[in-house]
């Protein structure tokens, strides 16, 4: 518990907690609901896979697409934009049956939802920070050493496949934040207050500390098993 309370003073670790404030001002001063909120996080998941699949292209080390054994980046591209578009719209699918509520009959099309609520309600803003903030810190992850933009590595010592990077996180979230986050907000939908959502904030932002914690962990045992082979 120390070592993890010592960590949240770690820059890192403290514009991670900036980035997840920013929902807070839209809560607060601008009256979001619960889809709404939640709406953005889809949308920054949307960014976030962007600048992963950025990165493989820029990456200047071996990838691998993940249950493939496909290497050509424009490959794995392709892979991880249909593989992880079938799930994130799955997740927008369940996101508006169950939250869009009055929003529905508003919404004919793309054009009415950037239109009425990517821009209506304010949530290019804080969408525009998190594009340039995710950048930086998945183009850093990149190039950074210790950092491996690989799904499936040769397999270790010990039998199992350590599994680092970019890649890992948004399968993450894909996977279990989402859906989690869409449980949260079905029950912050229920209360109807405020102090729900700002409940759900903290929830997803205690994930994501959780979440590059255990990357850092991951490629620590990653480097100290190549080092001990």
């Amino acid at each position: 518990m120390s070592k993890a309370l010592a960590r949240l003073h770690e820059p890192r670790s403290l514009v991670l907690i900036a980035i997840n404030t920013v929902p807070l001002v839209g809560i607060l001063l601008w009256s979001w609901d619960a889809f709404l909120l939640l709406v953005l996080y889809w949308l920054e998941t949307v960014v976030l896979g962007f600048w992963v699949m950025a990165a493989v292209m820029l990456s200047p080390r071996t990838v691998m697409a993940p249950l493939s054994g496909m290497t050509s980046r424009i490959a794995t591209v392709a892979f991880l934009l249909v593989h992880s578009g079938v799930f994130m719209s799955v997740h927008f699918m369940i996101l508006w049956e169950l939250l869009a509520g009055s929003w529905a009959p508003r919404i004919h099309g793309p054009g009415d939802f950037f239109g009425s609520i990517v821009i209506g309600q304010g949530l290019w803003l804080p969408l525009a920070i998190l594009f340039v903030i995710r950048g930086v810190e998945v183009l850093l992850t990149t190039f950074e050493p210790k950092w491996a933009v690989t799904v499936l590595p040769v397999m270790s010592s010990d039998g199992t496949y350590p599994v680092t990077g970019p890649l890992f996180g948004f399968y993450v979230r894909i996977f279990i934040m989402q859906f989690t986050l869409v449980l949260g907000g079905v029950i912050a939908s229920l209360i109807g207050a405020s102090i729900a959502l700002v409940l759900l904030v903290v929830l997803k932002t205690a994930f994501d500390l959780g979440m590059i914690f255990n990357m850092d962990e991951r490629a620590a045992a990653h480097t100290a098993c190549k080092s001990a082979g």
